[in-house]
């Protein structure tokens, strides 16, 4: 809805001489953004579908396999494996874009431990685990995501949110994490900063000493073959006190 209000907007703005141009151009734009949106949301519906689709089928296998003769369990198993492959890639892609789509398909821990111990390996895992929290921004030209990792002892596991992914957490600090382990990922039913169920900060991250307020000297200078003052002492205390002072505190979460 906010796409269409700001697409419709555009040609009203434009002198006469121009609507004819821009016009078609911005009906074309909304044409195209709205098809992308469209796709996305079917696609969205698919995997949602698919994943349903993959966990019956698992579970009917695995039914059919525990009622089944010793002597033809085999076979069974064959079809078992089957469905737990295609559904574990399935959700290996689905934990990058929806988490949470993961977590409602997601089976049991005591569910998963009636499937034969050859395929369990590849269903995913109810994890409760304590670890150090890394954060990073991952930058593109095309935007940054941020990632969250818990590391405990060898093990590194990136944390999938299935809400907003916090944002005022600290490299450093001590979390108790529960979620449904695919692989190296965990996806968690949470959360928007504060301590869940699922997530809770056991432990601020130390302070370095770079935080906290930093005593800071400006000196204008001039080289020998240059006498120019392109900045005056004016600028300098606004840019470097008001302008960049402002910008570390926002990006330092109100601790530099």
């Amino acid at each position: 809805m906010l796409l269409r209000g700001i697409l419709t907007i555009y040609p009203i703005r434009f002198p006469k001489r121009c609507r004819t141009f821009f016009g078609p151009f911005c009906l074309v734009t909304f044409l195209l953004l709205n098809g992308a949106i469209i796709s996305s949301q079917a696609q969205t519906k698919n995997n949602r579908a698919a994943a349903e689709a993959l966990t019956n089928s698992l579970m009917s296998s695995n039914g059919q396999y525990q009622a089944a003769p010793p002597a033809a369990q085999s076979a069974v198993l064959l079809q078992l494996r089957s469905a737990v492959i295609k559904r574990q890639q399935l959700l290996n892609s689905l934990i990058q874009t929806n988490p949470g789509e993961v977590l409602r398909v997601a089976m049991p821990g005591a569910v998963a431990a009636t499937l034969p111990a050859v395929v369990q390996s590849a269903v995913e895992q109810e994890a409760d685990t304590q670890g150090e929290l890394e954060v990073m921004y991952e930058d593109r030209q095309t935007g940054a995501t941020l990632h969250h990792y818990v590391k405990t002892g060898s093990r590194r596991l990136e944390l999938k949110f299935a809400g907003d992914a916090p944002t005022n957490l600290l490299t450093g600090a001590t979390v108790h994490v529960h979620g449904t382990r695919i692989g190296d990922m965990l996806a968690l039913a949470c959360c928007t900063g504060g301590s869940t169920s699922t997530f809770q900060v056991v432990r601020a991250a130390p302070l370095p000493n770079t935080f906290g307020a930093q005593n800071t000297l400006v000196m204008l200078v001039n080289f020998q073959d240059n006498a120019s003052q392109p900045w005056t002492p004016q600028t300098a205390q606004s840019t470097v006190f008001s302008s960049a002072s402002n910008y570390w505190l926002e990006n330092s979460f109100q601790q530099t």
